[in-house]
């Protein structure tokens, strides 16, 4: 009987021990699959957020950058860049695709001050450049014109441009006759550009000290 009881008791043991064991390794694989499933959620959630991401080239002015962005408006994606535009100002969007990039162009609004002849203008404009913004505004610069400021110089808001356009005009000597661009002038500074030197029985068609206008022949 006590042998018996010595034997039972060990079989009630070595049941226990079991059953923890199982208990244990229930444990352990509900732990691992909580740890699986919470890796593939943050996994997935991850893998769809970078889906979602693309790549927008912005060009404002003469300066363009890259950006990375989940956003699907053009305006919201300026203002995650931190690039703030005005009511004046244009955006070129048809080089930009929703959701999978492009390039989104900002025209700023600048006024200028155009001086010609001691007479300013002021003129909007959306030019980049100086030489562009006086086309824009119906204005060519010739290579005798003079201007205070490089054709691919950046325009500026408030920016005084001074154009001074040359003059073109006709001197006529000794059966010969050849043209003559100036800024300004007189009729004696034309003949000094020419090379004419009046000689004491030697006359002009035109007084000495007359200005210079565009199309004028001595």
């Amino acid at each position: 009987c006590l042998h018996r009881r010595f034997a039972k008791k060990g079989r009630y043991k070595m049941t226990n021990q079991s059953n923890a064991v199982k208990r244990n390794l229930r444990r352990f694989l509900l732990v691992v699959t909580a740890v699986v499933f919470f890796v593939t959620i943050f996994v997935n959630t991850a893998y769809a957020d970078s889906a979602k991401k693309y790549d927008v080239t912005i060009v404002d002015g003469q300066s363009s950058f890259a950006v990375t962005t989940t956003e699907t408006e053009p305006i919201e994606i300026l203002n995650e860049a931190g690039i703030t535009v005005t009511t004046d100002d244009k955006l070129d969007i048809t080089g930009f695709v929703e959701s999978k990039g492009g390039v989104i162009v900002i025209d700023r609004f600048n006024k200028i001050y155009l001086e010609i002849k001691d007479s300013i203008t002021v003129y909007g404009v959306y030019s980049d450049t100086v030489g562009a913004a006086l086309n824009e505004v119906g204005f060519f610069v010739g290579e005798n014109d003079r201007l205070n400021y490089a054709l691919d110089e950046a325009v500026t808001d408030g920016m005084v441009i001074r154009l001074e356009n040359a003059v073109y005009a006709t001197v006529n000597s000794d059966g010969e006759s050849k043209e003559f661009a100036m800024l300004g002038g007189t009729v004696e500074d034309l003949l000094a550009l020419a090379g004419v030197e009046l000689k004491e029985d030697d006359y002009t068609s035109h007084s000495l000290d007359a200005a210079v206008e565009d199309g004028l022949s001595v």
